[in-house]
């Protein structure tokens, strides 16, 4: 099993809201000038296939699916408009966007560092060694089986919004962080990857002090050099 944290910061929402902050946008400022519109899908497959995949994760709280799988209920009652985000899955997958989520990572972890009171102490090696397993978290988020797990995350589409663009999604916040940090976590190569982050999370969060004990157990040895040397 992976270990998803180290100290206040976990990887897993270090590496999701990263992905996120690459594809996603902000749902309110587009609601005023678009069709809005529930398309009930009670009793058929699109609701059954909506239903498969929360159990499939374990997104339902209780056995309630009437916040995860809105089209099964007809019914905006228990939609947070201020909640919705689009998603773009061209927006990470299209080129090489490896420069672009490595930056990604390092805002997250600035911004999570920040919220959380940890320092960031990164040398240019610890820097180096971030930026490595970003680009290899990347490289594996990119391939198309971990982008058809990602795909997925369709069958929780909340609102339809008249657009030509078939790749953009409207979903809740709450339920596309859970839904990604599970796919994470889920999978073999990303799980793995996500142990790194946490060496490099540790390594920059607790690189001064480890620099404090060296200096400090320098200091004693010369001292007692010197004491030596006087007593001689």
């Amino acid at each position: 099993m992976t270990t998803v944290s180290s100290g206040n910061i976990s990887s897993t929402s270090l590496v999701t809201q990263a992905y996120l902050n690459m594809v996603q946008g902000i749902t309110q400022g587009i609601l005023g000038h678009q069709l809005i519109n529930v398309d009930c899908k009670k009793n058929t497959e699109a609701c059954n296939k909506c239903i498969e995949v929360a159990n499939k994760y374990d997104l339902a709280t209780k056995g309630d699916y009437s916040k995860i799988c809105n089209v099964c209920f007809c019914t905006l009652e228990n939609v947070n408009i201020k909640n919705l985000i689009t998603i773009n899955f061209d927006a990470f997958s299209k080129s090489d966007q490896t420069t672009e989520f490595q930056q990604q990572v390092r805002n997250s972890l600035t911004q999570k560092a920040s919220s959380s009171g940890a320092v960031l102490f990164g040398t240019e090696k610890t820097q180096n060694s971030l930026n490595e397993t970003s680009a290899k978290m990347y490289n594996e988020m990119k391939l198309d089986s971990f982008q058809n797990s990602l795909q997925e995350l369709r069958n929780f589409q909340v609102l339809s919004i008249n657009n030509p663009n078939s790749s953009v999604i409207n979903v809740d916040l709450d339920l596309t962080i859970a839904y990604i940090s599970k796919i994470l976590q889920e999978n073999k190569e990303t799980s793995e990857l996500l142990d790194t982050f946490d060496n490099n999370i540790l390594q920059i969060t607790t690189q001064v002090v480890e620099s404090a004990i060296t200096t400090l157990i320098s200091w004693m040895i010369t001292l007692m050099i010197l004491m030596n040397q006087l007593r001689i």
